[in-house]
């Protein structure tokens, strides 16, 4: 039974990490055949106060550019 861990910073949405979900599901099943009833994906947010980047507490450092926004 494959388990997959994720860590990350909060800030996605419910919607997004059910994509995601999907995505590695079907994914793991494509590629190793195992049934997705027995895969399991366990996503861990963290709060930015407790994610530190580049010597600095993410919660204090300038959000970085989104993706979607052009210059």
């Amino acid at each position: 039974m494959p388990v997959v861990h994720i860590d990350w910073a909060e800030g996605r949405t419910a919607e997004q990490k059910k994509v995601l979900i999907e995505y590695i599901s079907d994914k793991i099943h494509e590629v190793c055949g195992v049934d997705k009833s027995r895969i399991i994906i366990l996503i861990n947010d963290y709060p930015l106060t407790n994610v530190g980047m580049n010597g600095e507490q993410r919660s204090s450092a300038a959000a970085p550019p989104s993706p979607d926004k052009k210059s």
